[in-house]
Parts: C-alpha cells; structure tokens; sequence
C-alpha cells in the first residue's frame, strides 16, 4: 500500500498544538519532544506571568510573537484574563494587584514557545513539500 503524502492542512493543527503534525506523518518521537518542549514552555509562561504574556492590553507586540502557539489568541479572547485586571485595578486601588517575581521570565518563556512552533511549522512545511528528504523508522 502506497503512503499518502502529508498535506498542507497539517500546518492548522500544527500551529495549535505543536507537535501534533510531526506526530501525524509518523515522527512520533520528534513530534512528542516538541509538544512537551513548546507546549511546556508556552503553559509555564503563561503561569509565571499570571496571563500578562498572552495579554494585548499588557504586551500588544510580544503577544503577536507568543502567537506563534496557536493557544495564545484563543485563550486571550475567551478569558482576557489581565485586560479585566486592568480595567478593575484602574477603578480601585484596593483591587490593585503586583506584578509577579517572575513576570519579565514568564513573558519571555511564551515568546520562545511561539517563534519555535514557527520553527516547528516551518519542518512541518519542508516535509510536506520535500518528503524525499527524511525518512520515518517504523
């Protein structure tokens, strides 16, 4: 049986949850050595930074580039978590919450996790279109 060549529409679940794609060609143990390492960064960013790293209200540019990780706009848009601190902590300064030790970390953390998912898409799309060029062990 002949095996199907990887279309370009593993590029859309690759941006939302790397790793995925590599996993679906065959690359099994590439593909979980990403989804832990990008997929971990990502979530430790997001948790060290309380949300601020995916926040367009707090980081309008680096939130383009934590992007990258196709969970950033969609967690931001249906919790926008540090936009509603924002709004509340300018009504009340009793609701005013410190930044965390561990913000400027966090923030850089989602950053790295959305440029090496790019770099992930990027072997994903090299695959699809050269598929002579690597060879899966089964």
């Amino acid at each position: 049986m002949k095996a199907t060549p990887p279309s370009l529409l593993l590029l859309l679940p690759a941006w939302l949850i790397p790793g995925s794609a590599h996993i679906a060609m065959g690359e099994k143990i590439r593909g979980a050595f990403i989804l832990i390492l990008i997929n971990g960064l990502w979530i430790a960013g997001v948790l060290l930074s309380d949300f601020e790293a995916i926040s367009r209200a707090f980081n309008p540019y680096l939130f383009w580039i934590s992007s990258g990780c196709g969970a950033t706009p969609f967690v931001e848009l249906l919790f926008a978590p540090a936009a509603d601190n924002v709004l509340q902590g300018a009504m009340s300064v009793n609701n005013y919450k410190d930044v965390s030790e561990f913000n400027d970390i966090g923030v850089h953390m989602t950053c790295f996790a959305g440029l090496l998912n790019l770099l992930a898409l990027l072997d994903v799309e090299d695959r699809i279109f050269d598929p002579q060029s690597y060879k899966v062990s089964q």
